[in-house]
């Protein structure tokens, strides 16, 4: 069971990390074995605008959200690029009040 709660973000009273996964299509069907769909960004420069895109129409209604691209990273930022994802933690979290 799983629950949409983006209609609960613009409640959110204090600023919001949001580090969101960019992968590279190209090198994502090459190692699936399939090509990448041609209605969908077909390089990591034009999937970090879409995402760009719609992490922001997500997150539009949050009055102080910060968003962060994970270049070459899939879904578990924390386990693809541990290094990048710690470094904006802590970051983040030593610029709050």
């Amino acid at each position: 069971m799983s629950s949409d709660l983006r209609p609960l973000l613009p409640s959110l009273r204090r600023p919001l990390l949001v580090i969101a996964p960019v992968e590279d299509p190209a090198r994502m069907a090459r190692e699936m074995g399939l090509k990448p769909a041609p209605d969908s960004p077909q390089d990591l420069a034009a999937n970090a605008v879409f995402t760009e895109a719609r992490f922001r129409e997500a997150y539009r209604d949050v009055s102080a959200f910060e968003l962060v691209l994970a270049l070459n990273s899939r879904h578990f930022v924390q386990e693809d690029r541990p290094d990048f994802f710690l470094e904006h933690l802590e970051r983040f979290l030593s610029d709050l009040p």
